[in-house]
């Protein structure tokens, strides 16, 4: 009824509430319709029906309570808690609705409104739908709801970490999610989810930076879904292959590559926590991505994130100062962009467009402008081969570890294996350029050996 009543029912969604016989009312449902039947929930049975390419969704359910009257005032919210009767529907010109609780007068309101004291305590994970709600319909949460909801965050720990990993991912995948991203940790509410995010307000930057740790990532967020949702203002040519590209479902769960997006955005930078030091006045974060790649894949795993996701994830993390690192040199070379393009291969926007927001919520100061230009200018130029792949060379390896060997006089072990990463380094941050640069180096450090 909710989405009826804010006029914008697609037809492909329908909810049904039944006394005793509501299961046999289902299965009948499902068979006159040629559905499939899925177990949902507990008191709960749904029956998709596909025809004609449309899928429509049809939920069974028993009276929680008595009645009617019972059922609705044990929902979730006020809003939610709004019923018709189906055969006054084909009989009454105008028919009535139940709504005990006064949903239709909050939905006038735009108040989002928790049904009663004990509504979190018998879902905590309603504490998660209250936000995705609230950003979704453009609603307020109404003040002592909102208070319920951060006595009661501690208790998301008894939810069941799938149904968590859905509430969460649909969230990320809001148009207002770093809005709800900022109200979730405002609140207390993130942090039981992902404990990391605790330790980043503590965590104060340094120049250029003007904001701590959790205010940055925060920014970041806020910069992302800006051009997500704004994608022209990041290049008219991909206006429309941006949103396409990020609209893509990765896995069962709500999780989009706009959603990964969004969270690595969050956490780019949580290997800060454990890397930084502090000597004098300057503060530094050495190879802060390699660590945060590491504790983002452990976060991903713990939200029973699958394969695809948690790589993609490892991708953006481990490759966000990339940009930042190539747009320091004076010359980029067409390979150092073959071999960013080869390395992010299934993330290759993702890490471009996390490049931009980093830099733009990193400062607003004149002096900083230099390097903002300088990292557009090189989005710019990666984005147009990018996006014109047929163009694109195949990246090949400056050296393999059989050069080395020969060069260096070594025999097959761990030491041809840190040169090689060694060389990759170099490459990934332009010191590298040519096969030539390669071998010269490997004789300079051969001859530094023996003398």
């Amino acid at each position: 009824m909710r989405d009826i009543l804010l006029g914008f029912f697609d037809g492909k969604d329908f909810d049904f509430v039944l006394g005793e016989q509501w299961q046999e009312a289902a299965l009948l449902f499902a068979q006159k319709a040629r559905g499939t039947v899925i177990p949902w929930d507990f008191n709960q049975i749904r029956i998709v029906v596909r025809e004609n390419g449309k899928t429509v969704s049809v939920d069974f359910a028993g009276f929680r309570g008595e009645d009617l009257t019972s059922d609705l005032r044990a929902r979730d919210f006020t809003i939610n808690s709004i019923a018709l009767c189906v055969e006054s529907l084909f009989k009454e010109e105008n028919p009535e609705l139940y709504d005990p609780l006064r949903g239709f007068i909050h939905l006038q309101q735009k108040v989002l409104q928790a049904d009663g004291e004990a509504t979190f305590d018998h879902d905590p994970l309603r504490i998660l739908r209250a936000i995705r709600f609230s950003r979704a319909f453009n609603f307020c949460i109404e003040d002592a709801t909102k208070c319920s909801m951060q006595k009661k965050a501690r208790l998301l720990s008894e939810v069941a970490q799938e149904r968590v990993k859905r509430e969460l991912f649909a969230i990320f995948h809001l148009p207002g999610a770093d809005r709800a991203i900022r109200e979730l940790i405002e609140l207390g509410i993130m942090q039981p989810l992902i404990p990391e995010l605790g330790q980043f307000p503590a965590i104060q930057q340094g120049p250029p930076h003007q904001y701590d740790l959790l205010q940055h990532s925060l920014k970041t967020v806020e910069c992302l879904v800006s051009m997500i949702e704004h994608p022209e203002r990041t290049g008219k040519k991909y206006a429309a292959a941006i949103p396409e590209h990020l609209h893509e479902y990765i896995e069962d769960g709500v999780i989009t590559r706009r959603a990964l997006l969004i969270c690595a955005g969050l956490l780019h930078d949580s290997g800060k926590v454990p890397t930084q030091t502090i000597e004098g006045e300057r503060i530094r974060f050495l190879r802060h991505e390699q660590e945060g790649l590491n504790i983002n894949q452990h976060i991903a795993r713990r939200l029973l994130l699958g394969k695809r996701a948690q790589r993609i994830i490892a991708i953006i993390t481990g490759n966000h100062m990339r940009i930042h690192q190539l747009a320091a040199l004076q010359d980029i070379s067409e390979r150092a962009v073959r071999r960013f393009l080869h390395d992010t291969q299934e993330a290759s926007l993702e890490v471009l467009l996390l490049a931009l927001a980093d830099v733009q919520a990193t400062s607003s100061g004149e002096l900083y402008r230099d390097v903002k230009d300088r990292v557009e200018q090189l989005v710019g130029k990666i984005m147009e081969t990018l996006f014109s792949s047929s163009a694109v060379r195949p990246y090949m390896p400056l050296i393999t570890g059989h050069d080395i060997m020969e060069i260096m006089n070594f025999a097959p072990g761990k030491a041809v294996g840190t040169i090689l990463r060694e060389i990759h380094d170099g490459e990934r941050t332009g010191m590298f350029n040519s096969r030539e640069e390669v071998i010269e180096w490997l004789k300079k450090k051969k001859q530094s050996a023996l003398s």
